[in-house]
């Protein structure tokens, strides 16, 4: 707690100081501080001024030869005259010439005129405060003078707080800054190159009233050293004492230098200079860019970062020194943050006010040492108190805890140690810790050797070996952990030892388990795919050493799904288990069965004479799946396909083995489902020729590639067309036309038969729309419906509204299903068939005779029409046998009140026998192929018997 309350405090002074920071460095509050160190840098920075500068000063000396001032104007047309025969490269005049002379009116005339021929003067622009309004007043030169300039600059200086002249404004006006500044104005007339415009410091506008003098683009500007200025007396130039080459190509300044006359200007060079002219100092700015010497001021935002950062730094550096090291941070830090604002303005002409961050810097150390103060005497509270707690502490705890004096002999002990060891505190004390613990090795169950005090490195937990368990004095076990540390003063010196011993039995235990449930299925308690992938490597590896077979078996229980979709999922969970507990008994000690995952089983059959082998295990795989499982109230008849392969003839590795035993298992499913198929090479061809077929189906379904066939349904005893069944085929674009059984045990495979089964009940209700439609109103349409499709738990709502989208009546849609798929899930069927009973359909058995449904479940079942499968009618009635079955069915049919119907009719013989038998309809090649709707339309609206007439 002690060390969060000096965090928190310290994140507290640190974020004050921040802010503080901040805020003086927008504010400029310590500008007399910043100024120091700035003046004495610019007094060591000062260079030699450039002699491309000549200032033409109207000193003392001038105005005794020439007279008192002003001056006629006549006299500054000679010197610009002069100037201009010499081939001064700019001149700068910094003398107001606002008005006309009233004395010599033709002065200004002929100054004008001196300047237009020279072409390169440049004018002052100043401004004028009046005192008793306040109103600013901008100060231009006589209109007849401005319009010969060249330009104009302005000369407005601006000291700082202090009176002192250390900036300069590039750009000022009234209400804009619309002038250059006369330096500026000047190099920018002689130099274009160097730009239209040199920035400074943005954003300094002293108002935004358009009756304002404003000001922009401030720059701090370099001073060259004392009397490095080439300045000319006035007089000597106006008389030309000087050559030519004096002038020539220069930049010349004029303005007044005499004392008394002009404004004279503090700077940081006034002990070496004495106050400033007004000329010196533009000729100060101008060599300033003219050399490049100008400094940029950096702006209150970097201010307060680098305050920020300067500040932060040391606090964040504080907590991890001792106390004797942060007084020379803190002068580190300051001493930095003023030598990086010189170094700054040495060599990159940046200026980085230093005395915000100086002054935090300062500031803070005293107050942080105050909050460690507190905080150490807090401390040192809290360690008298820690003795006490800790002796609490040594009772809580739940490890067990014992320490020791310097030559081993037990002091005390906790609660947990009593409860593991047996031994109290009165019998413990004073004895060796060998006496009262006893610590054994779990496998050799040898005697842990304890440490001693003094052998214990300092600072220094040292772990006992594991796995280890205590032995309590009455002879119970405990798997422990144990530790030991020495205690030591504050000299090193060994005062004893700690053991902490933590029981992890309980840990062990729940480890274990988990280890268990990382490797075993939690469903079946059989191995996982982790375990069997380990089991199986490690039977490789056995059989490659022993030189023996190796057989691996992948089961798959068929149609898995329907027992999920019609019981539920705790119905499938509790048949897995049923499932895994016969592999388990038909199997040897040393072979493995793992659930892979879903409905999946792997097998290994390890110490194999190959195949005889094999086959027996097959067998007896077999048998286990003949018996029925019985789930809850239900009797299930489940089977399974298998894939086999022997190692090494069929793979090297886990990977190939299980790939290959894969491939095999769905070459079974191919075949019928309930078999098993031994891996060959050519098993994966026929796989990828699976997959091709299924992907090529889908695309089937999706670009209408189907199209449904009907074959007509007629009354045995008139031929006339009672209903049509629809028979589903494949316009394939490359093989032509498809029968079902090409492509239907692809889709029956694969979750493709529902959307099969979808699109022939979909387009069998459009055709039949269409037939109403055009006054076939008393047909009535059959359509297979696969054992998938009915055990979906939601079929009777699927089917009732692709009913009711086609605006039909229900009665006219058959349904016709095998025996097979009724008695696969009896009760889910009769619960589907009712629903789908309740909206008016109508259901044929197909195919019956094939199954083995009883009378008892053909009672219960809402159908209307049997249909008699072909075999039996293909040998009516030369065989006895088929002859007898056929009757039984018809006369079955008609004592329960079904109609029935007879398939695969292709002889007139056949149906004089049905006739005579009574079966109500007929089917089949003698009456009419399979035919597509452009073909079967005009025969059912003609209305013409089908039979042929031989047999009427």
């Amino acid at each position: 707690m002690l060390g969060l309350s000096l965090r928190i405090e310290t994140l507290i002074l640190t974020i004050a100081a921040i802010t503080l920071a901040a805020a003086l460095a927008f504010e400029g509050a310590m500008w007399h501080l910043d100024h120091v160190p700035y003046d004495r840098m610019m007094r060591a920075k000062a260079d030699m001024a450039s002699s491309e500068i000549v200032v033409v000063a109207i000193d003392q000396r001038s105005l005794q030869e020439i007279g008192s001032w002003p001056w006629s104007r006549r006299t500054h047309a000679e010197l610009i005259e002069r100037l201009t025969d010499a081939g001064a490269s700019v001149i700068g005049l910094n003398i107001i010439f606002a008005e006309s002379s009233r004395i010599d009116p033709d002065g200004d005339l002929r100054l004008a005129e001196a300047m237009r021929q020279n072409g390169h003067v440049i004018l002052p622009a100043s401004f004028d405060q009046s005192e008793d309004r306040g109103q600013v007043v901008e100060i231009l030169p006589e209109p007849r003078l401005a319009k010969a300039a060249a330009g104009f600059g302005h000369v407005d200086v601006v000291p700082d707080q202090d009176g002192i002249v250390r900036s300069h404004f590039l750009k000022a006006g009234l209400g804009s800054p619309a002038w250059q500044s006369l330096p500026l104005a000047m190099l920018q007339h002689a130099k274009p190159e160097h730009g239209p415009e040199v920035s400074g410091e943005n954003g300094h506008l002293d108002s935004a009233s358009p009756y304002a003098w404003t000001r922009n683009h401030r720059i701090l500007f370099g001073f060259a050293e004392p009397g490095s200025h080439n300045e000319i007396s006035y007089v000597d130039a106006l008389r030309g004492k000087l050559p030519e080459e004096t002038f020539r190509g220069r930049f010349v300044l004029v303005g007044v230098t005499a004392k008394g006359l002009g404004a004279d200007f503090i700077t940081p060079l006034m002990s070496e200079t004495g106050p400033m002219s007004g000329v010196g100092y533009n000729a100060h700015v101008l060599d300033s860019l003219l050399q490049d010497h100008i400094i940029r001021p950096l702006g209150s935002i970097w201010i307060a970062i680098v305050s920020a950062a300067a500040t932060l730094i040391p606090l964040l550096l504080y907590p991890s020194l001792s106390s004797r090291w942060t007084l020379p941070v803190a002068a580190a830090a300051m001493i930095g943050v003023l030598l990086s604002s010189l170094l700054l303005l040495q060599f990159f002409s940046l200026w980085l006010r230093p005395a915000v961050p100086i002054v935090m810097i300062a500031g803070s150390y005293p107050l942080w040492s105050w909050i460690n103060l507190r905080h150490s005497l807090r401390y040192q509270r809290s360690l008298r108190a820690a003795h006490e707690r800790a002796l609490v502490t040594l009772h809580s705890v739940d490890d067990a805890v014992l320490t020791t004096d310097a030559s081993g002999a037990v002091q005390d002990l906790n609660s947990s140690a009593t409860r593991l060891t047996g031994h109290t505190i009165e019998t413990a004390r004073g004895q060796a810790i060998e006496c009262v613990l006893t610590i054994v090795d779990e496998h050799s169950r040898c005697p842990t050797t304890l440490p001693k005090p003094g052998a214990l490195r300092p600072q220094t937990i040292t772990r006992l070996p594991e796995p280890a368990v205590l032995v309590h004095r009455d002879g119970q076990e405990a798997h422990v952990r144990a530790t030991a540390a020495p205690i030591n003063d504050a000299q090193g010196a060994t005062l004893g030892m700690v053991l902490a011993i933590a029981d992890v039995t309980e840990t062990r235990r729940l480890t274990e388990q988990m280890s268990y449930l990382a490797t075993h299925d939690p469903l079946t308690g059989l191995p996982n795919r982790v375990l069997l992938e380990d089991r199986l490597r490690h039977a490789i590896d056995r059989a490659k050493r022993e030189n023996t077979f190796l057989g691996v078996l992948f089961v798959d229980l068929d149609q898995f799904k329907t027992v999920n979709d019609g019981l539920g999922h705790s119905a499938g969970d509790a048949l897995l288990k049923l499932v895994g507990q016969r592999l388990k008994d038909v199997l040897r000690e040393a072979d493995t069965v793992a659930r892979f995952g879903g409905d999946e089983f792997v097998i290994i059959l390890e110490n194999i004479t190959e195949m005889p082998s094999i086959n027996t295990i097959l067998k007896k795989l077999q048998a286990q799946f003949d018996r029925s499982f019985r789930i809850e109230a239900h009797e299930l008849q489940v089977s399974c396909s298998i894939g086999v392969v022997v190692f090494p003839r069929d793979g090297d590795n886990v990977e190939s083995i299980l790939k290959n035993a894969d491939t095999a298992m769905y070459r079974a499913k191919q075949l019928g489902r309930a078999n098993a198929q031994i891996y060959t090479p050519g098993m994966e061809g026929a796989a990828r020729d699976q997959l091709m077929w299924s992907q090529r189906l889908q695309k089937a379904i999706r670009n209408n590639e189907l199209v449904l066939y009907y074959q007509p349904q007629v009354d045995v005893t008139d031929g006339r067309v009672k209903g049509v069944e629809a028979l589903v085929r494949w316009n394939h674009p490359e093989l032509g036309l498809l029968m079902p059984d090409a492509f239907v045990p692809v889709a029956e495979s694969t979750s493709l038969i529902q959307a099969l089964d979808d699109w022939v009940i979909r387009e069998a209700n459009a055709q039949l729309q269409q037939w109403r439609q055009a006054g076939l109103t008393d047909l009535r349409v059959a359509v297979n419906l696969s054992p998938r499709q009915l055990a979906q738990p939601n079929v009777g709502r699927v089917i009732a509204n692709t009913i009711n989208g086609f605006d039909l009546n229900a009665p006219y849609i058959e349904l016709e299903i095998t025996e097979r798929t009724i008695m696969h899930d009896l009760e889910r069927t009769i619960a589907n068939l009712r629903e789908l009973k309740s909206i008016g359909v109508t259901f044929a058995i197909d195919d019956f005779g094939t199954g083995y449904s009883s009378l008892s479940h053909l009672t219960s079942l809402p159908v209307d029409r049997l249909k008699i499968d072909r075999s039996f009618i293909r040998s009516v009635p030369d065989d006895a046998q088929n002859t007898a079955i056929a009757s039984a069915i018809i006369a079955m049919g008609k004592s329960l009140g079904l109609s029935v119907v007879a398939e695969g009719v292709e002889t007139p013989a056949q149906v004089d026998f049905l006739r005579a038998k009574g079966c109500n309809e007929a089917q089949g090649y003698l009456i009419c192929h399979p035919m597509p709707t452009s073909v079967v339309t005009p025969m059912l609206h003609a209305a013409t018997p089908l039979l042929p007439r031989s047999v009427q």
